[in-house]
């Protein structure tokens, strides 16, 4: 992925692994996030064997796309266990 220099810096997205555990069932995040910064991938990949989506860590939530994102926090308002916080690059330059 090709970023400009004088882009804006990304947001720290920081997603809580013992809390959402469930993804591919859940998928909140993935469906109201506007800019689509989500993704859900296997926790681990295994060769002809298809993974359960209702089984706990089974699948993990990340942010690669986090450049996208906009600061709605429109994620952080729907998820019903409280995993995902943002943090802008501001915030965090100042402490």
């Amino acid at each position: 992925m090709y970023i400009p220099i004088n882009w804006k810096k990304a947001p720290k997205i920081e997603i809580d692994q013992t809390k959402c555990t469930v993804p591919m069932y859940c998928k909140l995040c993935l469906q109201a996030c506007p800019q689509a910064c989500f993704r859900v991938t296997e926790a681990q990949f295994q060769r002809f064997i298809e993974q359960d989506r209702e089984k706990l860590g089974d699948f993990v939530l990340t942010a690669p796309y986090r450049y996208d994102c906009t600061l709605c926090n429109v994620c952080v308002e729907v998820c019903p266990v409280d995993a995902i916080s943002i943090t802008s690059e501001e915030d965090t330059d100042d402490k």
